[in-house]
């Protein structure tokens, strides 16, 4: 088989078959280089440069990795096309992502869908999760290829890995459905990747060795219904403790950095504002399988094509392969009149004039409603409005919420390598959290004539919380 060397910072050389490569050289998997993986964070974090593009590479080259792995050590019933399929949802995963990955289908939908009628709201499809989007693309990144590399039932089953779903899957099956987005227990190599592509670009240590842990998993049969998981002997206990350590980490000190988040908050504003001043041109409208609710929202041009806004080009994937962070830059160097708000926020981020923190506290009980703590905030003053205030909620966790994500894992012992178990915080370590989430608020102001009233406003509303 003729394959080709990509030479990567994080993993050394990589080699994909060809099939993999046909999917790369394709308008909807080279889109992916001009996405961000950190969204607003390279503003911050001047190294955070890398794109989805060489993510999605690592994560199809690790896929394939412990997917041979399991075939290799195991009789499982892999064969060639299982391992196809797995790469192949490691290199599509992201697909779905829009301009500055997550800051899109979250921040900015978010802000976009408190603008937007009722009717807008009901009869579109853009408040879908990324890996929805993600099977959209990949049906016309598959349908653009000349050679059929799937069949249609293998599509399916790609999607399903993505979507992390297992939909109809039987239970001997269910393993390879943890491999790209392990909806059991969070433990995948879409997380390995990023969290030491994320930690090298950030000159963060990265304590979790995935190289190590890769190397002791195996296929068990878990509980009375004996479905198949992952599992991984149970030596490799403290090192799944690390890597739940290693996201914690992340967040606390570059996904949810203060200034970081100020300047996600501003590009959103920025492509809210942009929103519907910039047109892209999708589907030719005879040739096109959207749906009737969602084509009463859409332009035509003359030519028959649909004409999405920045927001609908979620609905036409012809469209969205146009869509990536150029927008930003596109906003920026316009010199129309309706771009002129979205323009001046961008430029703002340039001079540094960031949307102020004005206060980062830990979360009180039943502060969970952000238009209500505004409202509370703003109550302090007649000179702050709630359009002057943003408010991120922050939760710094290992990836379970509250609870401990190392008792959903299951491991073998070397005496019994057969057989599945848990291991319980009090059988591993004394030393380990009390709690395993902090949830924290942080309040911007966007107005920087108000900044000092806004803050007087925050601390009266603080002192106020810790009476009660």
């Amino acid at each position: 088989m003729n394959v080709t060397v990509f030479n990567d910072p994080v993993h050394g050389t990589i080699s994909l078959r060809p099939e993999l490569v046909k999917i790369i050289n394709t308008p909807q998997f080279q889109r992916l280089r001009n996405i961000k993986q950190l969204s607003g964070k390279y503003f911050v974090y001047p190294g955070a440069s890398h794109n989805r593009f060489e993510h999605s590479i690592g994560t199809a080259y690790l896929a394939g990795k412990l997917v041979r792995h399991l075939k290799e050590n195991q009789d499982l019933g892999i064969d060639d096309r299982d391992v196809l399929c797995v790469e192949i949802a490691g290199l599509c995963h992201d697909l779905g992502h829009g301009p500055f990955s997550h800051l899109f289908d979250g921040m900015f939908m978010k802000k976009l869908k408190k603008r937007e009628s009722e009717e807008e709201r009901v009869e579109n499809e853009k408040y879908l999760p990324h890996e929805d989007i993600s099977c959209k693309m990949l049906d016309l990144l598959l349908d653009g290829i000349e050679e059929k590399i799937v069949s249609e039932e293998e599509r399916q089953f790609i999607k399903e890995m993505i979507a992390g779903s297992g939909k109809g899957c039987t239970s001997d099956r269910w393993f390879l459905y943890e491999i790209i987005s392990n909806k059991s227990n969070g433990v995948d190599v879409d997380k390995w990747d990023y969290f030491a592509r994320d930690c090298y670009h950030l000159g963060i240590p990265n304590g979790f060795d995935h190289k190590r842990f890769l190397q002791f998993m195996r296929v068990l049969p878990v509980g009375q219904d004996e479905e198949k998981h992952i599992c991984v002997h149970e030596k490799e206990c403290f090192n799944l403790y690390e890597m739940f350590h290693t996201r914690c980490s992340l967040h606390r000190r570059a996904y949810q950095h203060k200034a970081g988040n100020a300047i996600d908050h501003m590009i959103s504003d920025a492509l809210v504002e942009a929103d519907r001043q910039i047109l892209i041109r999708g589907s030719k409208v005879k040739d096109s399988e959207l749906s009737k609710p969602n084509a009463t929202f859409l332009k035509v041009d003359e030519e028959g094509f649909y004409l999405c806004t920045i927001s609908q080009c979620v609905i036409d994937p012809v469209a969205y392969t146009k869509l990536d962070d150029g927008t930003f830059q596109q906003i920026l160097h316009s010199d129309c009149e309706n771009l002129k708000k979205a323009r001046e926020i961008l430029e703002r981020i340039f001079r540094r004039d960031l949307y102020r923190c004005i206060g980062d506290e830990q979360l009180k009980e039943g502060q969970i409603d952000t238009d209500e703590i505004k409202k509370k905030i703003v109550g302090y003053s007649k000179d702050i409005e709630i359009n002057d205030l943003e408010v991120s909620l922050v939760k710094l966790n290992y990836g379970d919420g509250e609870n401990n994500p190392v008792e959903k894992y299951r491991f073998y012992s070397k005496t019994e390598p057969s057989k599945a178990k848990k291991i319980k915080r009090d059988e591993f370590s004394n030393m380990l959290p009390a709690k395993f989430e902090e949830k924290r608020i942080q309040v911007f102001c966007k107005d920087p004539n108000k900044v000092d009233e806004a803050k007087k406003c925050f601390e009266a509303w603080n002192n106020e919380c810790n009476k009660i």
